[in-house]
This record gives structure tokens, sequence and C-alpha cells, in this order.
């Protein structure tokens, strides 16, 4: 019932309404991806298998321990000339002074915990009943030991270096760790007093670096994407020697890969809808250049074939026969490339299943419906425009 010549001839006939149907169809998942186009996940526990022994072991420690347990955020201040090691100094008075305000926001911050130079054992009621029960003859070594711990003693920032470990009622790897230390960033910074204020901050843990993470790759992100449209473009408008036709085949393969993001988010959101926090981070990036590419070498490919049909057979038939002619073979190179990635869905890790389904689907998607229908329906609109406007221009007095 189904033939690329018949295709072609309901192009010809409707190409306007075949044209707006289609985006209006694709136009939920386009605006849905570009709506959670951020919204990714850096969580590595989250690849793994749910049998991983690693996450095993997480989910037990989160049921018995606070969440931020699995991975305490530790806060380096380093005041220039400054001296923590002194035991009752201005510097121990310092620290005293920004773990009790920090405390009386313990809430609002969620802290489940906080160890510094004066809380060496944190702040829970076991660790004030154990200070309580250390013998005064041993409180001189507890001191020599908490500076050690606490205090940097070595190279040129000889006790000028103190750390807090601080433990969160949050997952450290997820968006609402990470958002979380900006907001105490902020807070740490407002709470110091005024000799500490020209302190350097420097954090470090698992959600510091998921946060230098996220930073990094969203600029790599944006830089990949503004490179390859570039490019591409470029190369197509010195190829079809043409401005309007390359914008165009740009902007089909942009839409396409915000419908393939919005597609694969509210699958696995299908899927998983109480666990599903957003795609692994690399699925944005990788299925943005493969997706391109793979477009792009569809269309030059179409397009090639109507340059050599429209001489002989005219512009709208052109388009026609040459959709014909190549529906069978761009049609088989997609599916022998969809096949390919759809390997990656019997993976067990989580990225790898993400990455797999939304290349499937945005292969499949630019096979069947981006080049054979989308493509092929702007340029017949293109070329009875020109037609058009030839026409009018003719006919206008001079």
């Amino acid at each position: 019932w189904f033939s690329w010549d018949t295709l072609g001839h309901a192009l010809v006939r409707w190409p306007g309404t075949i044209w707006i149907v289609t985006i209006l169809l694709m136009m939920p998942l386009a605006v849905w991806g570009i709506l959670q186009s951020d919204n990714v996940d850096y969580d590595l526990l989250r690849r793994l298998p749910p049998n991983s022994p690693s996450l095993a072991g997480t989910k037990v420690l989160a049921e018995h321990f606070p969440a931020g347990a699995t991975g305490t955020v530790t806060v380096l201040l380093y005041l220039p000339g400054g001296d923590f090691a002194t035991v009752g100094g201005k510097g121990e008075d310092l620290m005293d002074t920004v773990t009790n305000q920090l405390l009386k926001n313990r809430d609002r911050l969620q802290l489940a915990d906080l160890r510094t130079l004066t809380r060496p054992l944190g702040t829970s009621p076991s660790a004030n009943r154990l200070l309580r029960s250390i013998p005064s003859a041993d409180l001189g070594q507890l001191e020599e030991a908490v500076v050690h711990y606490y205090v940097g003693s070595t190279g040129d920032l000889r006790n000028q270096v103190t750390r807090m470990e601080v433990t969160v009622q949050l997952n450290p790897l997820s968006r609402q760790g990470t958002a979380w230390l900006n907001h105490f960033e902020k807070d740490l910074k407002a709470e110091l007093p005024d000799d500490l204020k020209q302190a350097r901050i420097y954090y470090t843990g698992p959600t510091a670096s998921m946060r230098d993470l996220r930073v990094v790759t969203s600029h790599d992100e944006t830089r990949i994407q503004i490179l390859v449209t570039g490019c591409v473009l470029a190369i197509l408008i010195l190829l079809l020697r043409s401005i309007v036709v390359p914008l165009y085949l740009i902007a089909s393969v942009l839409f396409s890969y915000f419908v393939t993001l919005g597609a694969a988010m509210l699958f696995f959101a299908w899927l998983d809808p109480d666990n599903f926090v957003g795609l692994d981070w690399k699925v944005p990036i990788f299925l943005f250049a493969i997706l391109v590419a793979v477009g792009e070498d569809y269309n030059i490919f179409l397009l090639s074939r109507i340059h050599e049909e429209q001489p002989k057979l005219g512009t709208v038939e052109g388009i026609h026969v040459a959709l014909v002619k190549t529906g069978r073979i761009i049609t088989s190179c997609g599916l022998i490339m969809a096949g390919t990635f759809a390997s990656l869905l019997a993976s067990s890790m989580q990225d790898l299943v993400h990455l797999g389904f939304a290349l499937v689907f945005g292969v499949l998607l630019d096979t069947f419906v981006v080049r054979p229908i989308l493509v092929p329906a702007f340029l017949i609109l293109v070329e009875r425009g020109r037609e058009r406007w030839s026409k009018w221009t003719s006919q206008a007095p001079k």
C-alpha cells in the first residue's frame, strides 16, 4: 500500500498541508525537548545495574545514615598570614564562630552534621557525650590530634589552612546536591566574621566535582553545538550555493534533535516514573553531533540527486523522481545505522541504554520523516514560490 512514488505524488499535490501537519505532530515533543534540554543527570551510581555491590551498599547506607554520608563536602579555608594551629588562639575562635553560625541555620542549610576544628567529632549528641567522657589528662593529646587532622601542617601554607567536613541531608551526586552547594557557598561567605572575609574558600568531594563537571560540560556542549552547526552550514552553503535551503536543512536537523530529546525524556520517565531524574549528561552531546552528521549526509545525497534530475524533468518533478530513486537506499542506510545503535540497548549500563534509544529514535525519525517528508515538501514549496514570483514579476507593468 506504500511506495515512494505514492509519497512523492502526495507531496507534489499537498506539500503545504503535509508539511504543516507533520510539524504540528512533532511540535509537542520538540517543545518538551527544549524545555528539558538541561534536565540531565550526573549521578554515576544511577548508571550502574541494580544488583551492583556499590549501589546496594549505598542504599543500605542511606537507610541508616543521612544521604550526604555517601559523599561529604570538604571545605578548605585559607587565610594568608593566619594561624589555626594554636589551641585557644584567634584562628580557633574564628572557626568556633563560623561553626556556631552554621549550626544556627542548620535546618535551612539542610545540614546533617558538621565537623570542624572546634567540633572535631561532629555535632551529634553521641559526639558530645564522647567528648565529655574523655579524661582531662588525655585532652592534650586529643587537641594535638585535632590540629594535625584539621589544620595544614606542611609547606608554605603551614597553619594557614583549615578544613570543615559537611554532611548534608541530600544525595551528594544529585542535581539537588549541586544546587545546595551553590546556596551553601553564598551562605558561608555571608556568615564569615570580618577577620575571615579575606579567606579563600575551596570545595572538594563528590558534590563539588559534580558541580564542576556540570559547568564544564554545559560550556562544552554549547561550544560543540555552535561549532558543529556553523561548520555544517558553511559546507552546505558552499556545496549548494544557496542560503535559504542550507538554513532550512540545519533547522530541520535541529528540530529533529529536540524532538528526539523530548521523546527520550518521556519514554524513560514512562518506564520508571519514580526513579527517572533525567537523561545521562553525555546523551545530548553525542546525540547532537551524530544526528547532525547523519541527517545532513542523507540530505546531501537527496539534494545531489535532485540537482541531477531537475534539468531533465523540471524543478518539482525532479524532486519527486529524486525522492523515489533515493528512497530505498537512504532508508536501508538508516535502518542499518539504527540497528547498529540498537545494540546499545542490550547494555546493563543505564547511560548506554539512554544513548542507544535516543540514537535509534533520532536516526529513524530522520530516515522516515525529516528526509522524505519535511525536506522535499519544503523544496517543493520553495520552487513553486519561485515560479509564482517569476510569473508575477513578468506580468507586472513596467
